[in-house]
């Protein structure tokens, strides 16, 4: 049975044991339906309307120091890492696929000996909060069973009343099976309020 962290622990990360001790962390969410004001002037009335949605994953590398080494992002120049064992599947501006809307990739087994830590993030884009992001959820998954370990209903979160997210981290740990450990940091942040966030989750894997 995979265990699973309580928000602010850690529990030792679950791979299968083939191939590159791949792990999936994904985002997704669906179209929805909103109430817009559509006319003339004083005309307009509200209407129910058909509408997308813009999320972003993205995850910070680290070094033993704390510092940000490398970095992964829904950006064309950064979706693979130097080492090119973390990649990303691509910015997807509307929830329209099936599955994962975006995901990275990561072959544990192959990361470089100074990747001491990785720590995922989520954006919302246009204003919204995650609780207004139809269906959205975040997870971390073995790449081989795509069994969850840590997974999330953002939308029907309580403290998701923000448009950030700092999520998990995967953290070198010689004491684990396979030499990291997963924690569940789930801590919702207000973009405007964050100036770096390679900071913010650097505070998390000390």
């Amino acid at each position: 049975m995979i265990s699973t962290p309580a928000q602010g622990e850690s529990v030792a990360l679950h791979v299968t044991p083939k191939d590159n001790h791949r792990i999936q962390v994904g985002m997704s969410w669906d179209t929805g339906q909103e109430m817009k004001k559509e006319g003339f002037l004083i005309f307009k009335k509200e209407k129910l309307v058909n509408v997308t949605y813009d999320c972003d994953l993205f995850c910070c590398i680290y070094d033993q120091a704390g510092e940000v080494i490398d970095h992964v992002t829904p950006e064309n120049a950064n979706l693979m890492d130097s080492s090119e064992q973390i990649f990303h599947s691509g910015d997807n501006q509307t929830g329209r696929i099936s599955g994962d809307d975006e995901f990275i990739s990561v072959n544990t087994a192959n990361l470089p000996d100074n990747y001491h830590a990785i720590v995922f993030f989520a954006l919302t884009q246009g204003g919204r909060t995650f609780k207004k992001i139809n269906n959205s959820e975040i997870r971390v998954a073995d790449g081989i069973s795509d069994e969850n370990q840590l997974h999330l209903n953002l939308d029907k979160m309580g403290a998701a009343i923000t448009d950030g997210l700092i999520f998990a981290a995967i953290i070198r740990d010689e004491a684990a099976e396979f030499g990291w450990k997963l924690k569940n940091i789930s801590e919702f942040k207000n973009v405007a309020d964050v100036e770096d966030w390679g900071a913010e989750g650097a505070a998390f894997i000390k």
